[in-house]
């Protein structure tokens, strides 16, 4: 009896301890399907949290915005010598895509978008900021003042690190008389059209020097277009209001000059023209048998070839 009794002891104890090593077995494979399944979770809400938001290209971009850029010779880098083409690619889209009111705004945007937008490699797109960081602009066009051209502030939020930057250019804020001829409109639909992306480094840098050289004659504007800008120019009072219906310019700087600028050579200067001619950026003026002028347009779809050119021609002694 007392050896049954010893021998059912033993069995209950070799279960009860089988039950509780399934026991622990089956909480310790719980609690690693727990930490397994806390690991995917984290994972899965990092990669769509802080993944890289891709910056689409809308499909009916804004004609109405544009940023004032200063004229290109107001701007020096840190050498005292012209931006270089990565600088010139990225510096109207971070201009579109700041604050147009507010200089002390600061703006986010990924190395990534900013590649796509500007039609940049990564790495050139880290050439452009830092020469943009290192250069600067004057506070008075006439002033010896300068401030930089963009600020850039690294921000760590938890496991997230990315960059704000805040870019310098001429906004309705500044003194409109002072800054009157001493800048030019920059449309964000060029950009958001993917117009400018598509462009190659030099062509770029040859629309902003053309735009940059370019003069407006409001009369000779009335006259071609119909309109009343030399009028609104005296009586609206804002520089910034007068430019937003401005479809064109007239560069007459010899391409040449223009290219020699750019620091284009000659053998590539009808070639890279020709890309902002298909562009529609551009369009070629013959006066006496030669490219005398070109006509530069603020933004896609504003060329209208036949009406503007015979009227040029006509006005040709006013350029």
């Amino acid at each position: 009896m007392d050896h049954d009794s010893a021998s059912s002891g033993g069995g209950r104890r070799t279960l009860a301890a089988k039950v509780g090593a399934q026991a622990a077995r089956e909480r310790a494979a719980k609690a690693s399907e727990d930490e397994a399944r806390r690991a995917n979770t984290a994972q899965y809400f990092n990669r769509v949290y802080n993944k890289t938001r891709t910056d689409p290209f809308p499909e009916q971009p804004s004609v109405k915005r544009f940023a004032c850029l200063p004229r290109l010779h107001l701007l020096s880098s840190a050498q005292g010598e012209p931006l270089g083409y990565a600088a010139l690619a990225l510096y109207p889209v971070l201009c579109v895509r700041s604050d147009y009111k507010d200089s002390s705004a600061w703006m986010q945007i990924s190395r990534e978008n900013l590649a796509r937008l500007a039609g940049l490699s990564p790495h050139t797109v880290d050439v452009g900021l830092k020469e943009l960081q290192e250069a600067t602009m004057p506070v008075h066009p006439d002033g010896r003042k300068r401030l930089p051209l963009l600020e850039r502030r690294l921000v760590q939020r938890a496991q997230r690190r990315f960059y704000l930057y805040r870019t310098r250019f001429v906004r309705p804020g500044d003194d409109g008389e002072d800054w009157r001829h001493e800048f030019f409109p920059f449309h964000g639909q060029i950009v958001d059209s993917g117009t400018w992306a598509r462009l190659g480094l030099r062509a770029k840098a040859l629309y902003l020097i053309a735009r940059s050289s370019a003069n407006f004659n409001a009369e000779l504007y009335d006259e071609v277009e119909g309109t009343f800008l030399s009028i609104d120019w005296e009586e609206r009072g804002s520089f910034y209001r007068a430019y937003a219906g401005r479809k064109w310019e007239v560069c007459a700087v010899p391409l040449a000059r223009l290219c020699a600028i750019a620091g284009i050579s000659n053998a590539r200067a009808s070639r890279i023209r020709e890309e902002l001619c298909r562009a529609g950026l551009v369009e070629v003026i013959p006066l006496n048998g030669r490219d005398r002028v070109m006509m530069v347009y603020l933004r896609i779809g504003d060329r209208d070839q036949d009406r503007h050119r015979e009227r040029l021609l006509e006005e040709a002694g006013a350029l």
